[in-house]
């Protein structure tokens, strides 16, 4: 008799699983995803029973990250919050890669399981731990008394049908009732003019619930994406200790690369005992909150100069005088003007390039001539 027209719908805001902290040794509520990622790793029906050092040592970082207070703001108010906050629900039978993808997608971050070890990293802007150069790399392979070069492969371009420059935002929204609803689109202008159309990209957000970081976070997947240079480079074992998701730069003078900072994508030991490191250009501008978006990109590929670019010749200096007459052999003479100018310094003009030099008769309509 308490419901005559039945069951009312019951609805409740809940906090979580209490989670353990690394960093305090307390185990308790926390919306930190690099906590909420340990969680899921240690969880008797996702992934290990213990922790490493060195893995805790990784989600510390991580956590930290997260937890560095940033102003978000909303209608022209701006909110102190931490950076990075997670809130899902993870229903029982879920695989562990996608409950982590999602959580390490709420802090615009990365994380791989890679030789019996969690890699973590929280999307930061974080320094070089290794320069790299010339002498770092193991390209000349020697089989007895030959040598030959193991190749350094470079990626420079993504495909047209894998760019976007609007993203389309979707997430459970704590300010409306945790209901899924769409987010405004993220709209780059400089992208779609670079593009020559709108290229959109759809995303469901499953562990982000506040709608400023939502925005934040694709943000730096679209920052991101427009450096998409990559390299798989071999090098000696100076660089073993470098590991996943590292920072380090890279100082070679054939790519003009000087000090070009890259995150390690990708590590592996070949066959004859030498380093491998998959790399992605990398920059700070692209994790910093509300950058502008660069058509460019925010890693120069090259400090080469420009092909399409060439040192200007300077002011000419014309003479024509006895020491340009030609005497003939019939003995005609001939004048002469001697065009001359300051010595170019510039390499592709040095090296197998030209100066051309147009001339006409003065107060001449007529077309010009040319002599290189």
């Amino acid at each position: 008799t308490a419901f005559p027209t039945g069951l009312p719908a019951v609805t409740a805001g809940i906090k979580g699983a209490k989670v353990y902290d690394p960093r305090t040794g307390l185990t308790v509520w926390s919306d930190n995803p690099a906590l909420h990622i340990r969680h899921v790793y240690q969880h008797a029906q996702f992934g290990k029973a213990t922790v490493s050092a060195e893995e805790d040592a990784r989600i510390i970082d991580a956590a930290n990250a997260c937890d560095s207070s940033t102003g978000y703001v909303v209608d022209g108010v701006t909110t102190t919050v931490a950076l990075y906050r997670s809130s899902t629900v993870i229903p029982f039978g879920t695989a562990a890669k996608d409950a982590l993808d999602d959580l390490a997608q709420a802090m615009a971050g990365s994380w791989a399981f890679a030789s019996g070890s969690l890699y973590l990293k929280a999307g930061v802007w974080t320094g070089s731990v290794m320069s790299l150069t010339d002498s770092d790399l193991a390209v000349i392979v020697r089989e007895g008394a030959q040598e030959s070069m193991r190749p350094i492969q470079i990626a420079t371009h993504r495909e047209r049908a894998e760019k976007f420059n609007t993203v389309n935002v979707q997430i459970w929204d704590a300010a409306q009732g945790y209901k899924q609803v769409a987010l405004t689109p993220l709209v780059s202008s400089s992208l779609v003019t670079r593009d020559g159309a709108a290229l959109a990209q759809p995303i469901t957000y499953a562990a982000i619930s506040y709608a400023p970081q939502a925005l934040h976070v694709a943000g730096v997947m679209m920052r991101d994406a427009r450096d998409p240079l990559t390299v798989v480079l071999p090098v000696k074992l100076r660089a073993y200790p470098v590991e996943l998701f590292d920072i380090v730069d890279i100082t070679l003078a054939r790519y003009g690369w000087a000090s070009k900072t890259f995150q390690v994508v990708g590590r592996e030991i070949t066959s004859d005992g030498l380093l491998q490191l998959t790399l992605k250009e990398t920059a700070a501008a692209i994790f910093t909150k509300d950058a502008f978006f660069s058509a460019q990109g925010y890693a120069a590929n090259t400090n080469l100069p420009s092909p399409w670019i060439v040192q200007q010749v300077g002011a000419l200096a014309i003479t024509s005088g006895t020491d340009e007459l030609i005497k003939q052999a019939d003995g005609t003479v001939v004048t002469r003007m001697r065009v001359s100018w300051p010595a170019m310094t510039d390499s592709s003009v040095l090296n197998a390039g030209t100066i051309e030099i147009q001339y006409r008769q003065a107060l001449s309509a007529g077309e010009w001539s040319r002599v290189q």
